[in-house]
């Protein structure tokens, strides 16, 4: 236990978290940024060995050690973000209910181990590419404005349209909004918990739920700054962003928009996916068969759901949506429907895959073959 709670204030966990804030906000913006990631990863690989290597079965109390640690961290965590005003201070208490994300798989370590580790690790590698960039952006802006302030980024967009564009995206993404990466991870995580079976597995599930809408809140009022925010004192001067923090902003966010494409990727191909030998197999012919299917056949198409488990993927996509609804139905609403097109336009491109596979790959392969 002991060895356990050390290693939960290297990842600010509450109610070893104290130390985070200040320190992210007294120390040199770059230095805060490779605590918030680099320092809390290492945390979390020792994490990732402790547990399943040297503690392996002791689950009886690993398991809820990590279900009061993880519960606390992110509740805790999002709570007084609400009351920030400091960017920085803000991204402290975000990272410390991040934290309590990413513990929160190990609550279900000795059921579900495999599903566990690969919530956390899948939840580890999108945080570092989104939180680097969104610390890219306030180091760029704080270069201009010498503030930390919220109400620094105001008016981002109107005279630096790509550090604003980059920072919602980067934001949007730890808020956990569809499809970005960081829903992905949060939908992982979510996964592992209902997936374990357990009541305290369902329970903590209901918690990342409500502390994902509870976020929405405070990555919210800094979108709000940049995009509807006059800039302070009428400054509109074009920022201008060193070589080295362009490239590092770049990578961070191309790996936030990688994850976001493979996340649906890997959705599509456990919810509509067929891969064969030869590729992917479309479903009842593609888009238009399938949906020609679920009218003139629907028992077909609720047998092909039910199997491999697509019909609880497709459980455990809408649940959060229903918890967010309860509380924020308009954020509910716009959430679904970007999730919705991004779905449609996912399982298009796989048709058109498919079909470019079909009458152009294999003939080609056959004719060389000759």
């Amino acid at each position: 236990v002991l060895v356990l709670v050390g290693f939960g204030f290297k990842v600010s966990a509450v109610p070893f978290h104290t130390w985070a804030p200040d320190t992210y906000e007294g120390a040199p913006t770059p230095v805060t940024a490779f605590l918030a990631v680099a320092s809390k990863a290492a945390g979390f690989v020792a994490l990732i060995q402790l547990v399943f290597v040297g503690f392996l079965g002791r689950s009886d109390v690993i398991e809820p050690l990590m279900w009061v640690l993880a519960a606390l961290s992110m509740t805790v965590g999002n709570l007084i973000a609400l009351r920030q005003t400091n960017v920085l201070r803000l991204l402290a208490y975000s990272g410390i209910a991040q934290a309590g994300f990413m513990l929160a798989p190990f609550a279900v370590m000795g059921t579900n181990a495999t599903e566990a580790i690969t919530a956390v690790v899948s939840y580890l590698l999108i945080y570092a590419g989104m939180n680097l960039g969104a610390f890219a952006v306030v180091i760029a802006v704080s270069r201009k404005t010498r503030s930390g302030e919220i109400s620094s980024m105001g008016g981002l967009f109107g005279y630096a349209p790509g550090l604003a564009v980059a920072m919602t995206l980067c934001l949007a993404s730890l808020a956990g909004i569809p499809p970005l990466g960081g829903w992905f991870a949060k939908f992982v995580v979510f996964r592992a918990l209902t997936a374990a079976d357990t009541t305290a597995g369902y329970v903590l599930a209901i918690v990342v739920a409500l502390n994902s809408v509870i976020a929405f809140y405070y990555y919210g009022l800094v979108l709000k700054a940049m995009w509807f925010s006059p800039a302070p004192d009428g400054d509109t001067t074009p920022i201008r962003v060193p070589v080295s923090l362009l490239s590092a902003l770049s990578l961070t966010v191309a790996a936030t928009v990688g994850a976001t494409l493979a996340g649906m990727f890997l959705l599509m191909r456990s919810l509509i996916g067929v891969p064969t030998r030869n590729g992917w197999r479309i479903p009842f012919g593609g888009v238009t068969g399938f949906v020609k299917e679920s009218f003139t056949n629907p028992t077909e198409v609720w047998r092909y759901l039910r199997s491999e488990g697509r019909l609880h993927y497709l459980w455990q996509m809408a649940a959060p949506f229903g918890f967010v609804f309860l509380l924020a139905p308009e954020v509910a609403v716009v959430s679904g429907l970007v999730l919705l097109a991004n779905i449609v336009s996912t399982f298009w491109y796989q048709f058109h895959i498919g079909y470019h596979y079909s009458l152009v790959a294999v003939p080609a392969l056959a004719r060389s073959e000759e």
